[in-house]
């Protein structure tokens, strides 16, 4: 690729220096509104609380084994009130349990799994 984009995310000498999906996503999201490019993971454990959002035209570039992407334990809350249909809001009993980069799932027991959200 011709005038390509290259970030690099690692925890230090990088473009982008973390060790989460936030720093990860954020190099893909750059190289993405660049057109296009490589994102380049140094060496090292990443903590992903949520999915990586991929992006059309951005290759992602580990090192091989010593590049590893390690899915953190989940959390959960019921909710502390029932908003009913229509909302699009909720409500948590435990929401300092949740901070900013997590993904989240939202499910009914009632639903059997067909109107889960995440």
């Amino acid at each position: 690729m011709l005038n390509t984009l290259v970030i690099t995310v690692g925890l230090s000498g990088a473009n982008i220096v973390g060790h989460t999906n936030r720093e990860i996503q954020a190099a893909v999201d750059r190289v993405a509104a660049h057109g296009g490019g490589e994102v380049r993971l140094h060496a090292g454990t990443y903590d992903m609380e949520d999915s990586l959002h991929l992006r059309s035209k951005v290759k992602i570039v580990g090192q091989g084994e010593r590049t590893i992407l390690r899915k953190l334990s989940s959390v959960s809350s019921p909710l502390s009130a029932d908003l009913g249909y229509g909302h699009h809001d909720i409500s948590l009993a435990e929401a300092e349990k949740f901070h900013i980069g997590m993904g989240i799932h939202i499910h009914d027991d009632r639903s059997g799994g067909f109107y889960d959200t995440v």
